[in-house]
């Protein structure tokens, strides 16, 4: 890559990737056709933002998609973050989580995503839980999410797959649970799993 761009070989891949995506823009003018030679040209896996001197505000990721990056704004504030909890932290709404392959563009105001290049490669995702979804709060004073902040309380496994876009949700059945606990059933206050609240002494 830093034989490509004309770059010393000890500089970094970050280095060399500004430089090409600075050479194409150049040569071109179009945000997208720099995203693109990115794309079709490194063998890689990279998320990059950026800004031109025109104030357009850029990001996208690799077609295979592996490193994490997400939009977010609040009114005429845009941001781009590598996880969502840098947006929350800054009173910024999360709106987008970019796909393998995106480019998003904010210019004067306008928002655009564009699918520059698509991932011919498909693996299969899934999430393997030691724990149990939580489906309902605490009624014994623990501070937990709502009901409506809880995603297992409103959907099965094959909802929350669907949700997440992975191929398959998988938790521990409530017996292989309580083994793990290292407890016997009785000992266990299993209410925001299971639903059933115990009432000591009744």
């Amino acid at each position: 890559l830093q034989r490509r761009v004309g770059a010393p070989s000890d500089y970094s891949d970050s280095h060399a990737l500004s430089l090409l995506i600075l050479q194409r823009l150049g040569e071109t003018g179009s945000i997208a056709e720099a995203a693109r030679s990115c794309m079709r040209g490194i063998d890689g896996s990279f998320s990059i933002t950026g800004i031109t001197d025109e104030g357009a505000l850029f990001a996208f990721k690799d077609p295979v998609g592996v490193k994490p990056l997400c939009y977010g704004c609040n009114g005429d504030v845009h941001a781009f973050s590598s996880e969502s909890v840098g947006l929350d932290i800054n009173g910024l709404k999360l709106q987008h989580e970019l796909r393998p392959g995106e480019l998003i563009t904010i210019s004067d105001g306008e928002f655009c995503k564009e699918q520059v290049a698509r991932c011919n490669r498909k693996a299969f995702c899934a999430f393997e839980f030691a724990a149990r979804a939580i489906i309902g709060p605490c009624f014994y004073g623990i501070d937990m999410s709502t009901y409506k902040e809880l995603i297992g309380a409103s959907l099965d496994p094959e909802g929350i797959a669907e949700e997440l876009g992975a191929d398959s949700v998988n938790y521990l059945s409530i017996e292989d649970y309580v083994k793990a606990m290292g407890l016997r059933r009785d000992e266990l206050c299993l209410g925001c799993v299971t639903g059933d609240i115990p009432h000591p002494g009744l």
